[in-house]
């Protein structure tokens, strides 16, 4: 089954921020991910307005920690630890 990484993102550093970004997608994609939203301005509707989001899905939730907690991704999480503010989690798909 299909498994999503969502992130809301608030970004302190937009130039590190950047150049994590750039460096990621490549990661994502050895781990068989992919991005489904990435970015953009949030229309708010209820809550808390946040300023960033990512959506990468993956083939199975192994797949998504393996990613998350992978050695390639641990020096960019690092990254863009010292350049934004996440929340995340990992979420089933639906079959």
């Amino acid at each position: 089954m299909a498994a999503y990484i969502v992130a809301m993102i608030d970004v302190h550093d937009p130039d590190l921020y950047a150049e994590y970004a750039a460096q990621t997608a490549p990661v994502l994609a050895r781990h068989g991910g992919r991005y489904l939203v990435r970015g953009g301005a949030p229309v708010p509707l209820d809550g808390a307005a946040f300023k960033r989001v990512v959506v990468m899905e993956f083939a199975t939730e192994d797949d998504a920690q393996g990613f998350w907690t992978g050695e390639l991704y641990a020096p960019l999480k690092a990254m863009r630890e010292r350049a934004s503010t996440t929340d995340a989690a990992i979420l089933p798909g639906y079959d």
